[in-house]
């Protein structure tokens, strides 16, 4: 079954959002990502921008967050440009 896509830029606001509710992110800035093959999943998380959070929490955050996201949905094919 072929799984939803979203574009880079709403995955972002997704994920950054997210991350933002857990304690000591509330500073957290931006992520983004790279193209996976032959995975169930076609994205990954490359680089985060924490500014100001605490990176033990937020990765922490992402940890179940990313999981969670990739199973849900695909990044947009166009979104590789």
């Amino acid at each position: 079954m072929t799984k939803p896509t979203k574009t880079r830029a709403e995955l972002e606001r997704m994920i950054v959002s997210e991350v933002r509710k857990y304690p000591h992110c509330e500073g957290f800035k931006s992520v983004t990502f790279y193209r996976v093959v032959d995975q169930p999943f076609n994205w990954s998380l490359s680089l985060c921008d924490y500014g100001e959070a605490g990176t033990d929490s937020c990765d922490a955050a992402l940890r179940g967050i990313i999981s969670r996201l990739q199973r849900q949905y695909d990044l947009a094919d166009d979104q590789w440009k």
